[in-house]
């Protein structure tokens, strides 16, 4: 049984409560909750081939296809690293090598600035085989690898485990009180802190 402050248990719980609810609408694709929990288990159950902790990289700009990997991550034990598009070529590469993924995911849009890669959504890395079933997930397991500015240094791969992200978000409840009809817009880059 998954931990209590898991991230993946979001999207199942969400499904269960509010399936035809929209959960992402990024202004090309609407995703209901349902959808996004389905999609979410089947690349999980694609990406457990890879050992938990493994780190799978993404240089990609906001979208469906995004969250659904995140959420994916979350079930298959596996650390998302969101790379900046807003980086040179060889800030990238140099986060690649300090990151050593498993796997990179990157959008067409952004081929230019990193090795060749797979690419994400139902055409491209979900429509890949289910590798196998996916393991209990722990709160402490390790979830984003997030990379600082690097305003003092090198940037540094910062490692947030699911309960991280679950108390700093219980943090944003509390500060800024949310109901259950309201719309939450995400203005930021999901490569950054705040995304």
């Amino acid at each position: 049984m998954d931990g209590l402050h898991t991230l993946g248990r979001w999207t199942r719980d969400a499904a269960g409560r509010t399936p035809d609810r929209i959960a992402i609408d990024d202004g090309t694709t609407r995703v209901s909750y349902a959808e996004l929990d389905t999609r979410a288990e089947r690349l999980a159950r694609v990406l457990c081939r890879y050992p938990p902790g493994s780190r799978i990289a993404t240089v990609t700009g906001n979208s469906a296809d995004h969250v659904v990997l995140f959420f994916a991550c979350a079930k298959a034990r596996l650390v998302l690293v969101p790379l900046s598009w807003r980086l040179a070529a060889r800030e990238i590469a140099a986060q690649l090598a300090h990151a050593s993924p498993a796997l990179l995911l990157v959008e067409p849009a952004f081929a230019d600035l990193a090795p060749p890669a797979d690419a994400l959504g139902p055409d491209g890395i979900e429509s890949g085989a289910v590798a196998g079933e996916l393991e209990p997930v722990l709160d402490d397991d390790p979830l984003l690898m997030l990379y600082t500015s690097g305003t003092s240094g090198r940037p540094k791969g910062v490692v947030l485990s699911h309960a991280n992200c679950f108390w700093t978000n219980l943090s944003l409840s509390r500060a800024v009180p949310m109901a259950a009809d309201d719309v939450v817009l995400a203005v930021l880059p999901q490569f950054h802190v705040g995304g």
